[in-house]
């Protein structure tokens, strides 16, 4: 969507992140960092966030802007996962 003009992220560095989760075929955003401007830190690598973004953030440079499609594997599994607000994300996203 845009390039980054800065180093390539790296496995086990601390980045601050921006994103909007939401699934195809759907127009609900379940989670985004956006609603109050509040980004993310974390270690990329290490637990805390779903597989796609910690591949995909692998794959990017500082700064970039980019859109990830995950299948159930990299994202929340077959079981399906109950979401604070009552809502569910389905078993297979």
């Amino acid at each position: 969507m845009r390039p980054g003009t800065g180093r390539a992220v790296k496995l086990d560095q601390l980045v601050k992140v921006h994103y909007i989760l939401s699934f195809e075929g759907m127009d609900d955003i379940l989670e985004s960092t956006y609603a109050g401007n509040r980004p993310r830190h974390y270690r990329v690598g290490q637990t805390g966030v779903v597989q796609i973004l910690d591949v995909a953030l692998q794959n990017m440079r500082v700064g970039e802007i980019s859109k990830f499609l995950g299948i159930s594997d990299t994202a929340f599994g077959k079981m399906g996962v109950p979401l604070d607000d009552g809502r569910d994300i389905p078993q297979g996203e």
